[in-house]
């Protein structure tokens, strides 16, 4: 599977990156700078990501630490490392569900290609996300999930997300953590679209340091009774680059007669979701954005339909700047990790090294 090689190499340049950084002061300070480690594994590894993630490496003395007497690493409350999700906020549309719908085609892996490719046509994620949402409804009974106390501490975690890693070989079965969690992770947005009590407990709406982390990860084992198997905290907000539109081929003339002759979008609402398409282009209020282009809606005089078009209502990502709006990559998954503490003794580096990478999948990235 084209995932399980990508894990491979990703792990293969992440453990020479760790090697290094624990006896290299200048290019530890560079790793862990913000958002810096792709640059760096570029750079000095020739690695490029094939994936639209930021990374970032964290250097605060908080990572997993190595246990010389019992050869593992272990890990800490780990305040500072994350996975931070972008989901779309719920349309303003007649029938959500088509919008649900797309949304998974386009997610059916959490690590997704930096370049948009198909590879979201499989018909066995697809049942399985159906299959949960069956499971949903037959827990679900007047917006109170299974267990009734939502636990609120910090300290509440579900029994695997502060565990210390048991011993694990098996290099070749990371990707099943990561497809199912991107299937876990569309149950709980079609979740928080429908129930106001788990949304405001799921999304976070502000980012800070302090706030109790483990929270998400509770809310998907007690309403969804699925185990995150990872040691870092889960953060999910709400992507405002992410518009429910409806695209189609066009030609757009601007007031001073230049054409551009592209694939355009309109942002539906329950308003416009029912307008013929030579009645959408008669308004540019809704207008997002022209695929290959950055037009402001003011310098339009006209949106003419090409032949032939097929509309189409789908996810589109892009954002406005002074008027401008332009379609962007979808928003990144934000990954941010603690570089694991280096043993004393650096005749137990090597040793070390291969422990945390075969430490089990509490560590992201290792086995």
């Amino acid at each position: 599977m084209e995932l399980t090689k990508q894990l491979l190499e990703f792990r293969s340049v992440y453990m020479r990156a760790i090697a290094k950084a624990w006896n290299n002061d200048d290019f530890r300070q560079k790793l862990c700078a913000e958002n810096n480690a792709l640059n760096i594994f570029k750079e000095y590894f020739e690695y490029n990501c094939p994936w639209n993630i930021t990374f970032t490496i964290n250097d605060k003395c908080e990572g997993p630490f190595y246990n010389s007497l019992r050869g593992v690493y272990m890990t800490s409350a780990l305040s500072f490392d994350r996975f931070l999700v972008y989901v779309p906020k719920l349309p303003d549309i007649p029938h959500p569900v088509d919008a649900i719908s797309d949304y998974y085609l386009k997610n059916t892996w959490l690590l997704e290609q930096k370049c948009e490719k198909d590879l979201h046509q499989d018909l066995t994620q697809l049942n399985t996300f159906l299959d949960s949402l069956d499971n949903l409804s037959t827990q679900q009974t007047n917006n109170t999930p299974v267990n009734e106390h939502i636990s609120e501490g910090a300290g509440d975690y579900p029994v695997n997300f502060m565990r210390i890693p048991e011993s694990s070989y098996n290099l070749g079965n990371s990707d099943v953590d990561f497809t199912n969690f991107g299937g876990v992770m569309l149950s709980a947005l079609s979740l928080a679209w429908s129930n106001k009590v788990f949304k405001e407990k799921f999304i976070t709406s502000e980012l800070t340091e302090e706030q109790p982390i483990g929270t998400a990860a509770v809310l998907l084992k007690e309403w969804l009774n699925y185990d995150y198997p990872w040691d870092v905290d889960l953060v999910v907000k709400e992507d405002d680059n992410a518009h429910y539109a409806r695209t189609f081929s066009a030609t757009v003339t601007l007031k001073g007669g230049t054409q551009h002759h592209c694939k355009v979008a309109f942002k539906l609402n329950n308003e416009n979701y029912n307008l013929q398409l030579n009645e959408l282009v008669t308004s540019f209020d809704d207008y997002l954005f022209s695929e290959s282009h950055s037009i402001s809606k003011d310098e339009i005089e006209s949106i003419s339909i090409e032949s032939n078009t097929i509309p189409l209502d789908q996810w589109v990502w892009c954002q406005e700047i002074a008027g401008n709006y332009s379609q962007i990559q979808k928003t990144s998954l934000g990954i941010v990790l603690s570089l694991p503490e280096a043993p004393d003794s650096k005749d137990a580096q090597p040793v070390a090294l291969t422990r945390y990478n075969n430490d089990g999948s509490g560590f992201p990235f290792t086995c």
